[in-house]
């Protein structure tokens, strides 16, 4: 109704993801009141500034207003209670101001340090949501100060009620009107500030610099009569010599100001208007807006690549006071001139004081034990790979938490002096030291892990923060760190970051613990946010010697190769692994190595078009990698890993070679009652669908192409290796005969049988395939359903085979109930969806094989059918049901069932876990298969198998295993008499009905001549009592488990048995034999 919405009115990358934007606002609003009811004019910015923190961090705009009051008192006591006695005389001017900076500095310290960090223990005590806790600190280097200063004239009183009407209705005005009707962005707010203004405790340098500014620019205005419309413009361009550019950018925007604000005054409309004070701030500061408005749609059309805030001036009002005080005074080349002298000046003065600082060095970690808190180091016995792959498994506890947690600045410091004192171990630390370092990472809830003996591992105790994880190899004295900021989002890089790690030599790696998108105010976005312990890990100690790792994917190609670039180019850049350069790459960086590693790599020496708080720090060494598939591939391949994917080659189909292996590993079911069933974690899951299923099925993408197995082996070795994480283990099963491929995913079979956790089997077929998932969610409930679902699998040919681990009932509170709509989190739903979702461009057709009792009353047993888009016209007549119905009449045929068609019946699917998640794929579909019981019994094996085996081991019955029909085939079949015939057809269906081996024992003793031998095919598990003759001769063969009771009698004139034998195994018939002769 309303498509013209959002208005697109700010520049991508500039304002519309800004606080000039806001503070644009706020500035209006304050002149608006001054010139309607005199309100105060000063605190322009705060308004603007504090909004956008109470709407992502509301407790630091609360912490930032009450340090304001409480800055203000202090003040306000000193020069009424202790100057005034003193007779100094009373504060005014740039004075008070300068005051004002120096006990706001004060009040940071002491809040930031000490009472926030108390009361965020107090709010954790009271089990006060960590959200708050994180935001309590305060953002700003001068906005304190500025609000105080608000205070002064008005009063406490009066001055916060101003401040507050200012703060809603700038609030109203960016919540109601500026963010719902135009492309303001607030995804990021929180971490549009400069990084200095964020934490005080990580920029003493920043307010060293600002203080002795403000100091030189009040003694100079007092010396010389210098006026530069207040001392903080000196103060915050002193900030900026690290980075000259901004000041250059800075004076050129005041210039534009300046002219346009002199031609628009001009104007015979504007030129009789009284334009002073508040209407002069407002119109020069809309110019300034306007000037950034036109600017970055500039840069956009012109200069795509380069980041639109470079070219804005620094501040906010910054440029726009220069430009106004020109203009006043008529002093525009005299002002540039003093404030940049002044500004370098004290830059180059507070750096001389910070050098000095400097030369104050604590004592080191290890002489002074008894001050430093210990802590007991985790001492491990597994290998790198391994630890690594578990902390990757506990970092996706971080999605259950659905908000991002920010990190105080007292936290930040702690992580900071806790590197700095692992860097400083040697490459063999002594216990005491470890012990040592582990106490200090315990203040923030990390642990320090010591692997291999040279391996130092620090990680997050609760993962679900997803603050990262570090590493720290202490044998390597280079400065080289690995990053993967985005590992969480992009699978191909987790399985090349160990190997990376240790083929190039580096002594850092630091990881990514939480998507980047979990957080809707972009906290966890590591690229963005600079208040993250990745980013203090990154400027502490690899800010000009990093390997920043991510994945090439199609979301990224624009950004790096411009937006308006052609699609093909896109999709030709995914052939090509690329390295971006900033001034020079790493000096600990191999090259060589590295182009052998990736088969290839493409440094550009430029750096991408988005923005990311890590290259922004460095001043050179900065690199960033984006890995193409075959680059991945290259890597592992050339890390040579530990063959971890175990081969079988059969003559048994698939179907017999999961029948027999369940068979002989039922433990790997657990039964009813049992509470054996392991209900898996969100966590669990969300590793094995992201560090298994997705990467197996990209591996399945490739099969067919040269040489696969062999150039696909490292990567299956690599998620064999997580899902060991999770005690399963890959199998690659090949079908001799036809040279049908699968892929196995199964338990481990451990020591312990309270080891396995009863998740469930699944497999999946190579190359050539039918789309339908066939589903066995209850193959011990309902008896004969898996047997069935296998032999539909293989006829079909389908994608995958799943069959649940557990009885519906194993566990009373019915977590092994994989089919209930209420128990979503299980691997068995978990990999159904993401079967679906690896072909949900192929139309595919998940089908549940399920049991139920049956009604025989009426002669012929039903198989019900259901579809679950039965319910839409014209879904009986889908390719897809109408192909699924032609192979359950072909089974149903071969079960002996005489007219299939007339048995099926078509009926409403069932609403399961399964089937709630299909209707999300607009291609997909869900079927089910109804057998009843007396079908499924028919299906099913021997259940008392080894028992069986045991009873022909006491009557001497020899056991051997065959494929029944070759076997059978070439061996003479003779006769019987009539009376033996009977006799020996009725033992052994009593022996069918009782399996009491009495009878057998009858049978031997009233036939000695006869010699019983049990076969069992090899491929569909059925098993047959032989009976031999005295010349070996075949007399008769009995199937133990069979679909129907009739009998198939071979002529005595026909010789060759081979299709009599075939049509006995296929069909399962009772009894195969030679017409009785007298």
């Amino acid at each position: 109704m309303m498509d013209w919405l959002p208005l697109e009115i700010f520049p991508t990358g500039g304002l519309a993801s800004s606080v000039v934007t806001t503070v644009w606002i706020g500035v209006t609003i304050v002149a608006f009141l001054n010139l309607r009811f005199g309100t105060t004019l000063s605190g322009l910015v705060v308004p603007g500034y504090i909004v956008p923190l109470l709407l992502v961090k509301p407790g630091s705009a609360i912490v930032i207003i009450v340090e304001s009051i409480v800055t203000y008192l202090l003040t306000r006591g000193i020069a009424d209670r202790f100057l005034v006695k003193a007779g100094l005389g009373e504060f005014f001017g740039r004075d008070r101001f300068f005051i004002l900076i120096l006990v706001s500095v004060l009040v940071r310290v002491v809040f930031d340090a000490y009472l926030l960090v108390a009361l965020d223990d107090y709010l954790m005590q009271r089990g006060v949501d960590f959200e708050l806790r994180s935001s309590l600190h305060s953002f700003g280097l001068v906005i304190i100060a500025l609000s105080a200063n608000q205070f002064w004239n008005s009063g406490i009183k009066r001055g916060l009620g101003t401040l507050l009407v200012h703060l809603a209705l700038t609030y109203a005005i960016i919540s109601y009107v500026l963010i719902p009707l135009t492309n303001f962005n607030i995804s990021t707010l929180g971490y549009m500030y400069e990084d200095i203004a964020s934490n005080i405790l990580a920029s003493p340098k920043a307010y060293i610099i600002l203080i002795t500014a403000a100091f030189l620019a009040s003694r100079m205005n007092l010396r010389y009569g210098w006026d530069f419309n207040g001392i903080l413009i000196p103060s915050l361009l002193a900030l900026q010599w690290y980075n000259p550019i901004k000041i250059v950018t800075t004076f050129a925007e005041a210039f534009v100001i300046l002219f346009c604000a002199i031609g628009l005054l001009k104007l015979p409309f504007v030129r009789n208007q009284n334009i002073e004070g508040a209407r002069q701030l407002l119109l020069f500061f809309n110019i300034s807006f306007v000037y950034k408005l036109i600017l970055g749609y500039i840069i956009i059309i012109w200069f795509p690549a380069q980041k639109i805030t470079d070219l804005y001036g620094f501040g906010y009002l910054l440029a726009t006071l220069l430009a106004i005080k020109m203009y006043q005074k008529d002093i525009a080349i005299k002002l540039t001139r003093t404030t940049v002298q002044t500004s370098f000046v004290a830059a180059l003065g507070a750096s001389l004081i910070g050098f000095a600082l400097t030369l104050y060095q604590p004592a080191p970690l290890a002489d002074d034990p008894e001050l430093v808190p210990t802590s007991e180091v985790v001492v491990s016995k597994q290998p790198l790979a391994r630890v690594i792959e578990a902390t990757r498994q506990a970092s996706y506890a971080s999605d259950a938490v659905t908000r991002g947690i920010t990190i105080s600045p007292f936290t930040l410091e702690q992580f900071r002096d806790t590197i700095l004192a692992i860097d400083d171990l040697g490459p063999t630390p002594s216990q005491r030291q470890l012990r040592q370092v582990a106490g200090l990472a315990n203040n923030f809830g990390y642990e320090v892990l010591w692997v291999e003996s040279r391996y130092v591992v620090l990680r997050d105790t609760r993962a679900e923060r997803g603050w990262g994880f570090f590493v720290f190899d202490l044998a390597h004295r280079n400065e080289l760190a690995l990053q993967f900021p985005t590992v969480m989002d992009e699978n191909i890089t987790a399985l090349v970051m160990l190997p990376l790690f240790e083929q190039l030599n580096a002594r850092y790696l630091a990881v990514a613990s939480a998507r980047a998108q979990r957080a809707r105010d972009g906290s966890d976005q590591l690229l963005l946010n600079s208040q993250t312990l990745f980013q203090v890990f990154h400027q502490t100690l690899s800010a000009n010697s990093a390997l920043q790792v991510r994945e090439y994917s199609p979301s990224l190609a624009r950004q790096l190769l411009g937006e308006r670039s052609a699609n093909e180019m896109l999709g030709l850049s995914a052939d090509a692994t690329r390295m971006w350069v900033k001034d020079s790459p790493p000096a600990a960086l191999s090259l060589a190595t590295l182009e052998q590693l990736t088969s290839g790599v493409d440094v550009v020496w430029d750096i991408p078009g988005f923005q990311n708080r890590q290259r922004d720090v460095a001043r050179y060494g900065f690199a960033e990698l984006f890995l193409t598939q075959p680059a991945m591939l290259s890597i592992l391949a050339n890390a040579a890993l530990r063959e971890q994917v175990e081969t079988v080659a059969n003559e048994q189909q698939i179907a017999g070679y999961l029948l027999s292996f369940l068979q002989e590993n039922k433990r790997l079911l657990a039964a009813k009652n049992t509470e054996k069933y392991v209900a898996p974690q969100q966590s669990e899951l969300l590793y094995f669908d992201r560090a298994v299923l997705e990467p197996l099925f990209m591996v399945m993408d490739r099969y067919g192409e040269p040489d696969w197995f062999s150039r696909s082996q490292p990567l299956i070795n690599q998620i064999a290796q997580a899902a060991a994480q999770l005690d399963y283990q890959i199998i690659l099963y090949r079908h001799i005969s036809s040279g049908a491929e699968y892929f196995i995913l199964r338990e481990q079979l451990g020591e312990q049988r309270n080891s396995l956790r009863h998740w469930g089997t699944y497999v999946f077929k190579l190359g050539s395939s039918r789309p339908y998932v066939i589903e066995a969610p209850s193959p011990i409930f309902e008896s004969g359903s898996f047997e069935f679902a296998g032999s539909l699998f293989q006829q079909m040919e389908a994608d995958a085979l799943l069959v649940s681990g557990a009885h519906p009932m194993a566990n009373s509170d019915g977590s092994a109930r994989v089919v209930a709509r209420s128990n979503p989190l299980t691997l068995f739903n978990l990999v159904h969806q993401a079967a679906l979702r690896h072909e949900a461009e192929r139309d595919i057709t998940a089908v549940q094989v399920r049991g139920f009792a049956g009604d025989s009353t009426q002669g012929i047993e039903k198989v019900e059918l259901s579809y679950y888009e039965l319910n839409k016209p014209f879904a009986a007549q889908q390719p897809e049901f109408k192909e699924l119905r032609r192979y359950l009449e072909l089974l149903l045929t071969r079960a002996g069932v005489a007219a299939p068609d007339e048995v099926i019946e078509l009926t409403p699917a069932s609403y399961t876990a399964q089937a709630r998640f299909t209707k999300y794929i607009p291609a997909a579909q869900y079927a089910e298969i109804w057998l009843p019981r007396g079908l499924r019994e028919s299906f099913r094996t021997v259940a008392t198998e080894s028992v069986l085996f045991q009873q022909m081991l006491a009557l001497g019955i020899a056991t051997k295993e065959y494929d029944v029909a070759m076997q059978l085939s070439p061996l003479p079949l003779v006769s019987m008499t009539p009376s033996m015939l009977v006799n020996v057809k009725r033992l052994l269906n009593q022996f069918e009905q009782s399996q009491n081996i009495q009878v057998l024992a009858t049978l031997q003793q009233r036939y000695p001549e006869v010699t019983l031998e049990l076969w069992r095919d090899n491929e569909s598990l059925q098993s047959y009592l032989v009976l031999r003759g005295a010349n070996t001769d075949v007399l008769a063969v009995k199937n133990l488990t069979p679909l129907s009771s009739s009998t198939i009698e071979v002529d005595e004139r026909q010789q060759d048995i081979t299709s009599a034998v075939r049509e006995f195994v296929r069909g399962r018939v009772q009894w195969l034999h030679r017409e009785a002769h007298p």
